[in-house]
């Protein structure tokens, strides 16, 4: 065997190595991805039932809307861990954007109404959150796949 002819054979037994070596990689992470996708939903319905529970204290009178706001946060993070699609991310990102503008405006008019509990860092918190979530949307919309 001359030897170009055995650089060839070393690379491709070193080719198949390399592809031999990831898809056994890929399938030991394989066994746990049900145990880890039962997990993501009791981890999505417990924070839903959180969010529920704060959404209901906060209209009674009992809890304050930032609790609120990221309690919907956490829920809406959940459920992009388990949109399978780009449609479904996109809708989930959505759902965060909202929130967040939502937050946004509501620490603005109290910042902006002199109310002590609210700060311009309180403030400047919550854009920087607002502009986190405006930003992973439009990474996304603009993701292949």
């Amino acid at each position: 065997m001359r030897n170009s002819e055995r650089l060839c054979v070393a690379v491709i037994l070193a080719g198949g190595f390399i592809l031999t070596s990831t898809l056994t990689a890929q399938n030991q992470g394989r066994p746990n991805s049900a145990k880890m996708k039962a997990l993501m939903e009791a981890r999505r319905d417990t924070l839903k039932t959180r969010l529920e529970a704060f959404e209901s204290k906060y209209k009674s009178g009992l809890t304050k809307a930032d609790f609120v706001f990221a309690s919907r946060k956490d829920f809406f993070k959940a459920e992009l861990t388990l949109a399978p699609t780009k449609d479904e991310r996109i809708a989930v990102l959505k759902k965060l954007v909202a929130n967040a503008m939502e937050n946004e405006s509501l620490f603005t008019q109290r910042v902006n109404a002199g109310s002590p509990d609210y700060s311009q860092t309180d403030l400047l918190f919550a854009t920087a959150e607002r502009l986190e979530a405006d930003i992973e949307l439009l990474k996304a919309q603009d993701a292949e796949g």
